[in-house]
């Protein structure tokens, strides 16, 4: 059993040629044995985890999904986060550091952010299960991508489909804010069509095939030689499904796997299947899907299962061969589980030695406790016999360990020193190269660098012979000598498999790259560029140092970018307000402790976390027809990237959303979020403010212990979290 490595069916031909060899030898009477019987012993039948063929189909269909993302960005553009600046370079590329199609990225990036063991730091793990409590949905179904590894990819997307219609409510419903790039490219994904279709596709190919497909591998009733029959129908179905996958979208179609005694491996139906088949959304894409990655899937199968489809087990079996595997493992779960259980010990328990793990793993995996305890109750001597062995033996196994790993060391310093010998022999042998390279080159005139001494030097060879080979070994020491990373079509340029003429051509844009000038710079002009750095970093030092006098006070980013583009006055709308300050309880003198100490404070992810009203609360906000009598003299909140803030209209300029409104802002307290003060009038904060940000109005404002200071009351303030997280997911984050 093994995985079908290339190194494992290298070692398979090895065993067999040394099977072949030594067989001979300790068999008695060889010579006497008919061509059949020595057939017999001779043979050796390999055979490959099926489990891992469930690895194989997850990264072909992911393959075949990056094809055919490729054709739906040709008609619709970029799929979900590629879309949003943040995320692209320089250029307005997307930039994604796995090499994975946009269909697996918004299934890992769900699970990174959604499920439970996933991502502490961006993720939304706790808010998310709380928004399922809310919502009376028991469970979360999303599992991380580590530590399951057979299926997960096809799992885990039928479970995002499951849960993308609570993940794009949450968002939409304000419950919590896509505060970071995790969140939001969740958010971007999420709300793409044709990756939900992608995923309800991956879903729906785990229900019907996938999941079945490894109940088919445990089922104790179906022999490893039995599988044979299973994989030639399925493949079968395969080969239907890749031009036309209309059944697959039948929620009442038949099992892929009936065994032999009439059991039929139907699928789990279960919530996550009827979500599956009752959005019947966006059908042509998710076909689309289904028959690609069945493609897919063929490839899979003509790889992974020859043996199966026309090989050495595609045929009838014989009773012997029937007999010799009815007990073979169809899969080495039981290694990868037991390599599973070495990894966790060795990473909680770091400090332990390899013995004592490797005495752990064999003591828990081999079930020795089972077996002194059953020996200890039925045979009582030979269980103090045993374990008196074991103590003597204790020594001698330490001392066999210890000259163990002293062998293993001494053997890795031995390879590390024929590695560095190694390398040296290459590094001399490339050094006298270079150096034949650079005698014969300089026999001809030197190293050329410009392209008319190119020219030149090509022009002064004797035959078209001796051209051609003095052109290649110059590209070839261009190539040995010189940085060309930066060169563009580097690897086609050095080349030395061309025409003369193209060995020329490529020469001289060579040699034009490494000898190009370099500008020359004064010592004048360097310190003119030492000194202008001096005062820009005294002027970065001198704003760290404000932050100790004035804390909060800073720029304010874009409350909407679209409408701000769209804004009727030019000088208005590229005006960078600043932002509303946070009051530094530090320099409130008047403040007792004990106030700070009574008053309420609770942060947004508090209030996001105790939320248990209903949807109904989302009719209570102000319409946008509402804001048209806006008039000096109202209360209002308004929504900034950060967070939001209360002040007093003193002016307004209009009524359409793209125009604003003068607001005189409040102070939020730096250690309390919901205490709010008004600036003194020398200090005003006042700022121009788009229409379309203000998100509340009226907003009623309760005096607190302290006069100085006013407070909101508990469920409005949940409110205004809530409709912030609106406002913010929809014009802010994407």
């Amino acid at each position: 059993m093994g995985d079908q490595a290339a190194t494992q069916r290298s070692f398979n031909e090895k065993l067999e040629e040394y099977r072949k060899n030594i067989v001979p030898e300790v068999t008695e009477k060889w010579d006497e044995l008919e061509d059949e019987e020595k057939d017999e012993l001779l043979s050796m039948n390999h055979f490959y985890c099926h489990l891992h063929g469930l690895i194989g189909f997850a990264t072909y269909c992911d393959k075949g999904m990056q094809k055919l993302e490729d054709l739906w960005r040709s008609t619709d553009g970029q799929l979900g986060v590629e879309g949003l600046r943040e995320f692209q370079d320089k250029a307005g590329k997307y930039t994604w550091k796995h090499d994975d199609s946009a269909t697996q990225r918004l299934v890992r990036t769900a699970c990174s952010a959604f499920a439970s063991g996933g991502d502490q730091k961006s993720g939304a793990i706790g808010p998310f299960r709380t928004f399922l409590n809310i919502k009376g949905i028991p469970r979360n179904e999303l599992k991380t991508f580590r530590a399951n590894r057979f299926n997960v990819l096809f799992a885990n997307a039928a479970s995002v489909f499951y849960h993308h219609h609570h993940i794009k409510e949450m968002f939409d419903g304000g419950y919590i804010k896509a505060s970071n790039k995790l969140l939001r490219a969740v958010l971007a994904d999420i709300t793409c069509g044709k990756l939900v279709a992608s995923i309800r596709a991956l879903g729906i190919l785990h229900k019907q095939f996938t999941e079945p497909y490894w109940r088919l591998i445990e089922h104790p009733d179906v022999p490893i030689l039995k599988l044979t029959d299973h994989i030639k129908k399925s493949h079968v179905k395969l080969q239907e499904w890749s031009t036309d996958a209309t059944p697959l979208l039948n929620k009442e179609m038949p099992p892929v796997f009936i065994l032999e005694t009439g059991e039929e491996l139907v699928p789990i139906k279960d919530h996550i299947f009827d979500e599956l088949y009752e959005d019947m959304s966006l059908q042509n894409a998710t076909k689309q899907a289904l028959e690609v990655s069945c493609c897919s899937l063929l490839v899979v199968y003509k790889r992974r299962f020859a043996d199966h489809l026309e090989g050495k087990y595609s045929g009838p079996a014989s009773q012997s061969l029937t007999e010799q595997t009815k007990d073979t493992l169809k899969s080495n779960k039981r290694g990868e589980n037991d390599f599973g259980y070495w990894a966790w010990v060795a990473a909680s328990k770091p400090t332990m030695t390899h013995l004592n793990t490797e005495g752990q793993c064999l003591y828990r995996l081999n079930r020795t406790d089972q077996f002194l305890e059953t020996l200890r109750s039925t045979e009582p001597a030979e269980y103090r016999r045993v374990m008196k062995l074991a103590l003597r033996g204790r020594r001698a196994l330490h001392d066999l360990y210890n000259k163990l790993s002293e062998d293993i060391s001494l053997e890795k310093e031995r390879r590390m020193e024929e590695h560095r010998a190694d390398q040296q022999r290459k590094k001399d042998a490339l050094n006298k190269k270079l150096a034949a390279r650079k005698k014969t080159i300089n026999d001809h005139g030197g190293e050329c660098k410009t392209k008319h001494e190119v020219e030149t030097f090509l022009n002064s060879s004797k035959s078209k012979t001796e051209k051609t080979h003095i052109a290649k070994l110059h590209i070839q020491l261009i190539k040995d000598t010189y940085d060309l990373t930066d060169l563009p079509n580097r690897k086609e340029l050095v080349k030395v498999t061309k025409s003369t003429e193209v060995l020329a051509r490529d020469l001289c844009t060579l040699v034009e790259f490494v000898h190009q000038p370099t500008p020359e710079v004064n010592d004048q002009n360097d310190t003119a560029e030492y000194t202008e750095s001096a005062v820009d970093i005294t002027h970065i030092k001198d704003q760290i140092r404000d932050q100790l006098v004035s804390v909060g006070v800073g720029g304010r980013k874009s409350q909407d970018v679209s409408a701000r583009r769209l804004a009727a006055d030019e000088t208005t709308r590229n005006e960078k307000p600043t932002q509303p300050r946070e009051r530094d309880e530090e320099s409130d003198e008047e403040e007792s402790e004990d106030d700070l100490q009574d008053e309420s404070s609770e942060s947004e992810d508090d209030m996001e976390d105790e939320s248990t009203e209903s949807d109904d609360d989302d009719a209570a906000e102000m319409e946008t027809d509402g804001k048209a009598d806006l008039k000096v003299g109202d209360i209002v909140v308004a929504a900034w990237e950060d967070t939001w803030y209360p002040g007093e209209i003193i002016q307004v300029q209009g009524t359409n959303q793209h125009d604003q409104v003068i607001v005189s802002y409040m102070q939020r307290s730096q250690g309390n979020q919901n205490r709010f003060s008004w600036p003194p009038k020398n200090k005003l904060d006042i700022q121009p403010t788009l229409i379309a940000a203000i998100i509340h109005r009226d907003i009623i404002l309760t005096p607190g212990e302290s006069l100085r200071y006013v407070c909101i009351e508990k469920d409005m303030l949940v409110t205004l979290n809530k409709k912030y997280n609106k406002y913010y997911n929809s014009r802010i984050a994407l």
